[in-house]
């Protein structure tokens, strides 16, 4: 027979002392290393690295959303870095007040100290870049190498050297441009859903300027090309030099970058462009004292009657003339040309400065699948961009 004999009394209140003193401990110590998980898990620290027109787009936007995505997330998005070309301001920074904080506090920019707090950062950093920037893009595979995210509408890393968009793509930190083609619109979520999903992608072809788009929209026989190309202007569509846009070379990029997600290892170098800009304006310079723009629509009158006897063979053959590039996954070519269209087509259907992009897949025939919508402008490009990053928090 087994005896138990009860603690004295003062051992007894000692022995529970000592467990209420471990589990207390315990406790605290869960709660601490749950906060600290918890912080990691949370908070996605976002570098926002341009803060010119769609910059402040995109804190506005987050401004207004904060709340409401912290609720739908389940973790917060905070505002930690940003920068303009020479200065940045760093720290716990609001969505809605940072300009008076900016201009009270920021210090001298420095890339290496964005580059080092995001990298500290790791997976729950995310660099927004909202510059047009070639030694931003630089910056990118070594951020994502280490972990890091990096959303632009910089359309430099998708069409820039095809051995770095590769090193984008690797991960393990996740690389997207929504912005980089059709600002808003969801061409690229489109299109990688396409290729995610294995649907065969046989063609590609699209409006992809709103500049060109409103000029082809606005030019006809009684509009003169160098009229609409002053009235672009005049709307600030155009760039301060409007060869720029008539050249093509943005329309080139981006067909680049829809060729590269669909699959082709492809350069800007290998896309075949028509430059709307007369042989003899390529090298043209404005007379002294004369703004670029005024005198370059001045010079372009001379060429107006090439245009318009093109826009009235079109007309006459119930068509209509318009800029597109094309991405020919079949034949593995990529252009950027002036076609003319049947008045059924869909590119005939836009307005103003529309974009709009025909994907033609095994899936989608014989009518393809058509995105259009307005393609330019602050607001739409920084709603691409805060969609990405709420891609990127859902994800992380």
């Amino acid at each position: 027979q087994v005896c138990v004999q009860p603690l004295p009394l003062n051992l007894l209140q000692a022995h529970r002392a000592m467990l209420s003193r471990i589990m207390v401990a315990g406790s605290a110590s869960q709660a601490r290393l749950f906060a600290a998980g918890a912080g990691a898990t949370r908070n996605l620290h976002v570098a926002l690295v341009g803060r010119g027109l769609v910059g402040k787009a995109f804190l506005a936007q987050l401004c207004k959303q904060q709340q409401m995505l912290e609720s739908q997330l389940g973790k917060a998005i905070e505002l930690r870095c940003v920068t303009s070309s020479k200065k940045m301001l760093t720290g716990n920074i609001s969505f809605c007040d940072w300009e008076k904080d900016f201009d009270a506090n920021a210090v001298a920019m420095s890339m290496d100290q964005v580059v080092a707090d995001l990298k500290a950062a790791g997976t729950q950093g995310v660099m927004v870049d909202c510059t047009a920037s070639d030694d931003t893009a630089e910056v990118y595979p070594a951020l994502i190498k280490s972990g890091v995210h990096v959303v632009t509408p910089n359309k430099r890393a998708g069409a820039g050297p095809l051995e770095r968009y590769q090193a984008c793509m690797a991960g393990p930190g996740i690389y997207m441009g929504e912005a980089t083609v059709g600002a808003g619109l969801p061409i690229m979520s489109t299109l990688t859903s396409l290729v995610e999903t294995g649907d065969k992608v046989h063609s590609i072809q699209g409006i992809l300027s709103g500049t060109l788009s409103y000029l082809f929209n606005t030019c006809s026989a009684t509009t003169p090309f160098s009229k609409a190309v002053a009235q672009a202007a005049e709307l600030g569509f155009t760039e301060p030099d409007p060869r720029e846009d008539l050249s093509g070379m943005d329309v080139q990029r981006k067909v680049t970058i829809l060729a590269r997600a669909a699959g082709l290892d492809v350069s800007a170098d290998d896309v075949e462009v028509d430059s709307l800009v007369p042989a003899a304006l390529q090298d043209w310079c404005p007379p002294a004292g004369q703004a670029i723009a005024p005198a370059f629509v001045e010079a372009l009158k001379e060429f107006d009657g090439e245009m318009t006897s093109k826009l009235a063979e079109a007309d006459a053959a119930g068509e209509v003339l318009r800029y597109v590039g094309k991405v020919d996954l079949v034949n593995k070519k990529v252009t950027v040309k002036l076609e003319r269209f049947p008045k059924s087509h869909a590119f005939a259907a836009t307005q103003w400065a529309d974009n709009v992009v025909v994907f033609e897949t095994e899936r989608y025939t014989p009518r393809p699948l058509v995105v259009q919508g307005p393609g330019a402008g602050a607001d739409v490009t920084a709603a691409g961009v805060l969609g990405d990053v709420i891609s990127i928090a859902r994800r992380v």
